[in-house]
This record gives structure tokens, C-alpha cells and sequence, in this order.
């Protein structure tokens, strides 16, 4: 649907990788100061004609493992523990 595709377009862009989406993860709410955003976070397929770019010193692929070590937005965190789960 138009949310999954308003996701993927800018991972293709800012990434180079084309992804085929998966079923819903989780979806949760999360309040900020000024807003409240609503995430739905989907599984994903790296796409075989995807040719991601090089990750460099700021953008790697991590583990389930190390994605836990390293600081996330408060919003995330019910990925994080979704994603725990399922190891």
C-alpha cells in the first residue's frame, strides 16, 4: 500500500537498495513533546537487482545483537524488542 511505498523510496535513494516488504513487525505509537507519530515497522527482503552503496564509517549492517548496543530512538525500541524475540 502508499504507507510501504512512502518508506521504500527513500531507502532506494539514500541507500541504493531496493528491498520487497514483508509482513507487519509491529506497529506502535510514540509521543514527542510536540506530536505523536504512529510507526509500523515491516520485514524486508533485500530485492536480488538491488545494488545497495558502499556502507561506509556511519552506515553499516549490524546483528539483531549489535543493533542492541547502539543508542535508538525511544520510538524504535518496540522493534528492537520484537526483533529479540524472534532470535
Amino acid at each position: 500500500g502508499p504507507l510501504i511505498v512512502q518508506a521504500l523510496r527513500p531507502l532506494r535513494e539514500e541507500t541504493g537498495a531496493s528491498v520487497e516488504p514483508g509482513p507487519l513487525l509491529c506497529e506502535t505509537t510514540h509521543a514527542y513533546a510536540d506530536r505523536t507519530v504512529r510507526l509500523r515497522f515491516y520485514a524486508a527482503t533485500l530485492a536480488p537487482e538491488s545494488t545497495p552503496l558502499a556502507v561506509d564509517a556511519a552506515h553499516r549492517w549490524v546483528t539483531i545483537e549489535e543493533l542492541g548496543t547502539l543508542p535508538i530512538p525511544a520510538a524504535n525500541a518496540p522493534l528492537l524488542h520484537v526483533l529479540r524475540a524472534g532470535t
